[in-house]
């Protein structure tokens, strides 16, 4: 069985946040309420949402694991954790939550915490895949697929992946060689509002 977290007292401690961001944060459970609304103390620890997970074969903490570092701050576990970035956000996890937690959400306000606070992601493809597509939505008021993935390709040189592939959906009709618009001055608006609101540059 996996284990959960280390108890160390010293964890949250180990970091030096000089420079990145992170020294703003001191308690990593009350930044994620004041984002998401959740109270990760409400969770029991019943792994309910570790064991709907799709991919926690492939993850270093079980979401469970994850909320258990997250309420006892610690902050050094959790960013060397890869789960936050292999979430799928098919909220699985938060469906079978006796608590009502919703995990999905809580574990996309730390993804939000860590891009803002400037923390080197574990999984950078998964990060640039992101900034791919927001950057598409942004442009075009959604997401243009072919022009996401040039970009993508661009961004992480695998120039020549997966071509093939790419060819049969073209020829299916699956990707559209030229771009819409629609939608386009709603997500300006979006973007304007978020400014104005957050005070960042989105």
């Amino acid at each position: 069985m996996q284990p959960l977290v280390s108890d160390s007292k010293n964890d949250s401690k180990k970091l030096v946040f000089t420079g990145k961001g992170l020294h703003r944060v001191e308690n990593l459970r009350k930044e994620i309420y004041k984002i998401s609304g959740e109270d990760v103390n409400l969770c029991f620890m019943c792994q309910k949402c570790s064991s709907g997970c799709p991919l926690s074969f492939e993850m270093d903490l079980l979401p469970s694991a994850l909320l258990h570092a997250i309420r006892l701050n610690q902050i050094q576990t959790v960013i060397d954790s890869k789960t936050a970035y292999l979430c799928l956000s098919c909220m699985g996890c938060t469906t079978r939550c006796p608590q009502g937690l919703n995990i999905a959400k809580i574990i996309d306000s730390l993804k939000i915490i860590l891009r803002r606070e400037r923390v080197q992601f574990k999984e950078p493809c998964i990060m640039t895949f992101y900034d791919s597509m927001l950057c598409s939505m942004m442009s075009f008021g959604r997401v243009y697929e072919l022009g996401m993935l040039m970009l993508l390709k661009l961004r992480t040189g695998s120039l020549f992946k997966d071509v093939s592939l790419g060819l049969k959906m073209l020829k299916k009709g699956k990707l559209k060689l030229l771009p819409s618009f629609q939608g386009s001055k709603d997500i300006r608006f979006i973007k304007r509002r978020l400014k104005t609101v957050a005070g960042e540059e989105i």
